[in-house]
């Protein structure tokens, strides 16, 4: 074992401090996890993908875990012919120094779940089955799942299954019982649920470039978004910002943090992580290891926010800015997600959604919010964060579709009781009373947005007021608007 700061109880001690905050969680201590990928897909993109996001969530908290030997090269952007087997034992590892992670043969005895990934086997007893392609995503403990053709560039479905897989195991280890019979498909493109997998499930267009996206905030749910980046090949021109620093406690529930990342001297930033996790795939990024301000609005000059910090200061200096396109994406109580839009003058903003001086909501991590010398520390599930960056990025690559937007603005999804669990949505519009927009003159809009890739959502504009974006539309406002609850 590599020389590693923390003792071996010093680090559980600490990484585990947040996922056991949360109310009901215990006794995942001595669970074990089988993996295995598909032999026939082991070499498809998906399979790939599907396996490398499940062990990574894994091993942040379950501490024994044995992976069937693949004999296959990585076809992943970010570790391309590296050898695949290595490659989730190297991931697992890096996430937790003191885990018991192997490369060996195991039947049904010897471990207490067995998860096949990216196959149509038929589970049995203690196993379940998930894979994923294009934007879908299914789980089956009882009956063999459909076989999705390959869709080697978009790693929403299989990111999706693997949070499904990595959910259903930590439920089965505190709660020590199998769920009841289930098989499950989820559409990420448009947020459906059924037990058959969508027939809708379009290819990325690989030549749209998403314009400029600037990413507020590189903890749990930002890094795991810039991990997902990593797995594709994103056309945009990427800015990310984080004033904060990785910790042993922030190795629960990201995707990019490793623990050698959170026992540096000094302390390791996060946008740095982010950083280099984009670099490994050949994204570069203008970083700014900063709080959020105009300074940064200004210098960015995006079409797209990405709100992924919870410090309260950040929704008004966001919204005070005229901002373009807004996307936010939370974990809340009771094992959920959440995703929300904001498309200026036409959907509720930022501060609409969390108020800017009434803080009767907070985008939590989990159950429980404790308070210890003037900080949150805050409760979260492994597979929570990563889960609501898959649904970001999800409705990034939306954008490219003709027909944007394809869904409603705001989503919420509990992992609680899979059986029954769906993406439930709302199409919410701006509050009167907001201290912010309301306040806010549309008149300003075309003069400061005018350019921006998007702003064909907002309006309707005046003729005086309509410009040319850069993507050569009209200011005016666009026909492809969701018109539901309008």
């Amino acid at each position: 074992m590599r020389k590693f700061d923390l003792t071996k109880e010093e680090w559980y001690k600490q990484r585990d401090d947040r996922t056991l905050r949360v109310e009901g969680v215990k006794g995942f201590d001595h669970f074990s996890l089988g993996i295995v990928v598909d032999p026939l897909n082991a070499k498809q993109y998906p399979s790939q993908v599907a396996a490398l996001v499940c062990v990574n969530i894994m091993s942040r908290w379950c501490k024994k875990i044995s992976i069937q030997p693949i004999d296959q090269k990585s076809v992943l952007p970010n570790s391309t012919g590296a050898d695949f087997s290595k490659l989730l034992l190297d991931t697992m590892e890096n996430s937790d120094p003191y885990g018991n992670f192997q490369l060996k043969s195991f039947n049904q005895t010897d471990v207490d779940l067995i998860i096949h990934v990216g196959g149509t086997s038929t589970p049995i007893e203690k196993s379940i089955v998930v894979n994923g392609s294009g934007w879908i995503a299914g789980i089956s403990n009882s009956a063999p799942l459909i076989s999705l053709s390959n869709d080697d560039t978009n790693p929403i479905g299989p990111s999706f299954a693997a949070c499904l897989a990595c959910a259903y195991a930590f439920n089965v280890a505190i709660s020590k019982s199998y769920p009841v019979a289930l098989t499950k498909w989820y559409s990420l493109l448009d947020f459906s649920a059924g037990d058959s997998p969508n027939s809708v499930n379009p290819a990325l267009d690989n030549g749209f470039h998403f314009g400029k996206i600037l990413q507020v905030g590189c903890g749990a749910v930002g890094s795991s978004l810039d991990y997902l980046i990593s797995l594709m090949k994103l056309n945009a021109d990427l800015s990310i910002a984080d004033f904060d620093s990785v910790e042993p406690p922030n190795c629960c529930s990201s995707l990019s943090f490793t623990a050698d990342d959170s026992v540096t001297t000094p302390l390791t930033k996060k946008v740095d992580v982010c950083d280099r996790v984009l670099k490994s795939s050949g994204v570069i990024a203008k970083v700014f290891p900063d709080p959020f301000t105009g300074d940064i609005y200004s210098a960015v000059k995006p079409d797209l926010i990405l709100c992924l910090a919870n410090e309260q200061a950040v929704w008004p200096a966001i919204q005070y800015n005229y901002p373009p396109l807004v996307y936010h994406a939370t974990t809340t109580p009771n094992w959920g997600i959440n995703f929300g839009r904001h498309i200026p003058t036409e959907e509720w903003c930022i501060v609409c959604r969390f108020g800017i001086t009434d803080y009767k909501f907070k985008p939590v991590c989990s159950t429980a919010v404790v308070e210890v010398e003037e900080k949150k520390i805050l409760g979260v599930l492994p597979f929570l964060s990563p889960s609501a960056a898959v649904m970001t990025l999800a409705e990034v690559l939306k954008l490219s579709r003709d027909n944007y937007p394809v869904n409603q603005n705001f989503y919420q999804f509990s992992f609680k009781n899979l059986p029954g669990a769906e993406f439930i949505g709302q199409q919410k519009e701006r509050r009167p009373d907001c201290e912010v927009c309301s306040t806010q003159s549309a008149d300003f809009y075309p003069k400061l947005l005018g350019n921006s890739k998007y702003f064909h959502l907002l309006g309707p504009w005046p003729v005086a007021h309509s410009q040319t974006c850069s993507d050569g539309k009209s200011g005016e406002k666009s026909s492809r608007y969701f018109s539901s609850g309008k």
